[in-house]
């Protein structure tokens, strides 16, 4: 009877042993995994990092463009001045190409001329002084510089000299009125309200200049 017991006894501590190495190995398969569970967290966790940085430097690299200032009076007066001045160089090249008379294709070329001058000295006194020229708004005469163009250029001989020549006399009678009662109210730098009242006599005797052409011609 010693016999079986004894062999009883060792195969039940046999078992037991085998039941401790399994747990033993599951406790080691635990904790590799959970190892490599951290390290996979961790391993995102630095992909999220970096992810993020990668957003913060793109939110500072692409800034919002930056808004244009606010036109100064200065701003608003050279801008007018140069955009009317602009006009009358296309109304004297049209006059220097559609005249029916010498008289009238010269006194356009003076008209583009002249402004052509002025827009060149209005410039470089803007940046002379750090002004920048405004874009004009556009009021009831310079809103309808096109069409007055488009009428100019359907029109010939002596019926595109008149039309030019009236053009003239009304534009520059605009032109002389908002450099006196807009443009120079609006300017503050002394020495761009000196350039503004220099050029008003040009203005003048480009429109004494269109009412005697006119005159002449109501004589023929």
């Amino acid at each position: 009877m010693r016999r079986p017991l004894t062999l009883l006894f060792a195969a039940l501590s046999l078992g037991s042993l085998a039941c401790r190495r399994d747990e033993a190995n599951a406790v080691v398969d635990t904790a590799v995994r959970s190892a490599d569970t951290g390290v996979a967290a961790a391993d995102t966790g630095v992909a999220a990092i970096a992810g993020g940085d990668t957003a913060l430097r793109d939110k500072h690299t692409t800034a919002a463009p930056a808004r244009e200032p606010a036109p100064t009076p200065d701003g608003k007066a050279l801008g007018a001045f140069i955009a009317a001045s602009r006009h009358e160089i296309q109304h004297g090249q049209v006059a220097t190409q559609k005249g029916s008379s010498q008289a009238v294709r010269d006194l356009g070329r003076s008209i583009s001329r002249d402004h052509d001058d002025f827009v060149q000295r209005a410039q470089a006194l803007g940046e002379r002084l750090g002004i920048a020229a405004a874009a004009h708004a556009p009021d009831t005469s310079v809103a309808g510089h096109p069409s007055a163009m488009g009428s100019l250029r359907t029109k010939s001989g002596v019926a595109f000299d008149r039309a030019f020549l009236e053009h003239e006399v009304d534009y520059h009678r605009w032109l002389i009125d908002a450099v006196s009662q807009t443009m120079l109210p609006n300017a503050a730098k002394e020495e761009l309200r000196t350039f503004l009242q220099q050029a008003i006599p040009a203005f003048e005797a480009h429109m004494k200049g269109a009412q005697d052409l006119l005159a002449k011609l109501g004589q023929s």
